[in-house]
């Protein structure tokens, strides 16, 4: 469908450099908008569809964001979203009633989704929550596009609040935009579940990396880092007779140590977390 050449969204490249592309590229107006898609669908002009293409790439950064935890690859997961973005620009009826912001969010959700599923052997996932999590996503993002698709004079109703960009802020003294106030509606009874469970899960990752620092080392790093009111370097000195600047060296050491135990973890499941923290002894700390 494009034939112009996109930002160039490799490795090689790196995520850095790709974003300063994308967010030089400028928004367009309402009315530059239609302009570009009347220019598209009834011409089919591909420079036209190009600037629509490139003006909507940092949507997709933003939707790419919200999926890293599931493992994947940033820049493979942005790669998807674009490919969603261009079936957007492909499919969009410009009187809709609608800015193509509000309809090419789906498509590029569904793209990236569809991504992570097909590559979930890949990705390490252990957590089962997450993936019904992942599907039920889905399912309902498509039910959504399907819903743009066959009733589309639905369309202006239901998103009248975002008929601007959904890059645009919110007002001129703000620097929220309109899609930072777009909240998810789709609260299901397995995503708390799964998301109970991820709770759980790294909870149990950190008690297990505690448990691998000495009864010092454990104290001083609960008493600094985990207590409602954190432990002053003073106190902890008094107690274990030592300097302010060693107890500041020991909290540094054991949040590395906790931070590199955690990571260890990450690929572990959530049954095999909880049999290596039932065997551990009760802190009393």
């Amino acid at each position: 469908m494009m034939a112009t050449i996109l930002p160039i969204n490799c490795s090689e490249a790196g995520l850095t450099h790709y974003l300063q592309q994308v967010y030089s590229a400028p928004l367009l107006s309402e009315t530059e908008e239609k302009d570009l898609m009347s220019k598209w669908c009834s011409e089919g002009n591909i420079e036209a569809a190009h600037k629509l293409v490139v003006s909507h790439l940092r949507l997709v950064v933003k939707i790419a964001f919200s999926f890293q935890r599931y493992g994947a690859v940033l820049l493979d997961v942005i790669s998807e979203g674009n490919i969603g973005l261009m079936k957007a620009v492909k499919k969009f009826d410009p009187n809709a009633g609608c800015r193509l912001a509000t309809y090419a969010i789906w498509w590029i959700k569904a793209a990236i989704q569809e991504y992570i599923l097909r590559s979930w052997s890949l990705l390490k996932i252990n957590t089962t929550s997450l993936k019904k999590k992942l599907f039920s996503s889905l399912s309902k993002t498509k039910a959504q596009i399907n819903s743009l698709e066959y009733n589309k004079e639905k369309i202006e109703h239901s998103t009248s609040r975002y008929l601007l960009s959904l890059d645009a802020k919110v007002d001129e003294d703000s620097e929220v935009q309109f899609s930072d106030t777009i909240s998810d509606t789709y609260d299901t009874h397995d995503n708390t579940i799964a998301d109970h469970e991820e709770g759980l899960r790294r909870k149990l990752m950190l008690r297990c990396a505690i448990s691998k620092l000495n009864d010092r080392e454990r104290d001083i790093f609960c008493s600094r880092k985990l207590a409602n009111d954190s432990v002053i370097l003073d106190d902890l000195a008094a107690k274990y007779a030592i300097s302010r600047e060693r107890v500041r060296q020991i909290e540094e050491a054991s949040m590395k140590k906790v931070i590199s135990a955690i990571h260890a973890q990450d690929s572990m499941s959530l049954y095999e977390l909880r049999v290596i923290a039932d065997s551990l002894q009760p802190q009393t700390t």
